[in-house]
């Protein structure tokens, strides 16, 4: 269970790693992935459902966290929502 769980927030940190305008905060060691998103990427993502919380790092930055349920489908909807929104 583990190592699927660590796949999915090795995805997450490298896929976002990969966008112009967004910054990992921290390397990614657990199953939170911390990354600074611009404001109205935040926003948008607020907007289609997500519950981003950006209050750390001045409102630029969110927690991402993957969990034992965590499916290939969440990930790939949050990237899939980010990309279309940017």
């Amino acid at each position: 269970m583990q190592n699927t769980q660590m796949r999915w927030e090795k995805k997450l940190s490298e896929s976002l790693n990969k966008l112009n305008d967004i910054e990992l905060a921290y390397p990614t060691q657990a199953n939170e992935v911390f990354a600074k998103f611009p404001r109205h990427m935040i926003e948008n993502l607020n907007t289609n459902g997500y519950e981003m919380n950006d209050e750390d790092f001045e409102g630029n930055a969110v927690r991402l966290v993957t969990a034992w349920n965590t499916q290939q489908k969440d990930i790939d909807h949050l990237l899939e929502t980010i990309q279309k929104n940017n």
